[in-house]
């Protein structure tokens, strides 16, 4: 009988336990974010409202000069209204309603506009009768709507605004609206009688469509302009019952 002489071996080494555990996933590093800035909204798009309010002055430097920025005038009054409390909130890109709603706005403020007897504006203190609000003076409607105000291809082509209680000068702004062919700011001594005061804009003269020029009864002093023969349409002129 054959015996084995060597017993089997018991393995020597037990199985090692591995010594790292596993390592969780790490989340990789957020990449830090850039603080962005919310969003002002602005009026015009793609310009601040500081560059919106340099590009209108521009445009109403060329007509009024240093009025416009002139405390107390009408002109600054104007510039103001368009600026900040005009609803329509115009663009320096839409150049000619800057303008007309500049010009318009400044004949308003120095004629008393706040005290007219029909169509001031809808922050005065004592509303008047008007057909619409939209008609009223300094409304957010385009001016061709205006209270007296004609147009013919959306530039403003005719002024009637005749026995509106308006006192105070005719601005010189008037001479540019290019377009104009119509002034009416007749007055009558039995109701509601103009008062307009001061001298003619001789800027009227610049105006080469004018073909009426209806000023009478009212109270207007000193000469009349040379350069208002530089209007070679104008067949009215009633300069009847002032101070001339």
């Amino acid at each position: 009988l054959w015996v084995p002489t060597d017993a089997p071996v018991a393995p020597t080494d037990a199985p090692v336990a591995p010594t790292d555990a596993p390592v969780a996933p790490t989340e990789a590093p957020t990449p830090a974010m850039d603080l962005i800035p919310p969003t002002v909204p602005t009026i015009c798009e793609g310009i601040t409202d500081e560059e919106r309010e340099a590009g209108i002055l521009a445009i109403l430097m060329g007509i009024s000069g240093s009025d416009v920025t002139t405390p107390g005038t009408p002109q600054n009054e104007a510039f103001e209204w368009l600026l900040s409390e005009d609803a329509a909130q115009v663009c320096p890109e839409d150049v000619l309603d800057v303008e007309q709603r500049y010009i318009l706005a400044t004949l308003y403020f120095s004629t008393g506009g706040e005290d007219w007897t029909e169509c001031n504006a809808l922050t005065s203190p004592t509303l008047n009768p008007c057909a619409s609000e939209g008609t009223r003076f300094l409304s957010e409607q385009d001016v061709c709507f205006w209270y007296g105000i004609t147009c013919n291809r959306m530039r403003v082509s005719g002024i009637s605004i005749d026995e509106n209680n308006l006192v105070g000068v005719l601005p010189d702004e008037l001479g540019f609206l290019e377009e104009l062919e119509d002034l009416d700011f007749d007055g009558e001594l039995e109701d509601g009688l103009n008062f307009l005061m001061g001298t003619i804009p001789s800027t009227l003269g610049m105006l080469d469509r004018l073909m009426t020029l209806d000023l009478d009864n009212n109270q207007i002093t000193g000469t009349i302009p040379e350069e208002l023969f530089d209007a070679t349409r104008l067949m009215i002129l009633d300069l009847d019952s002032n101070e001339l």
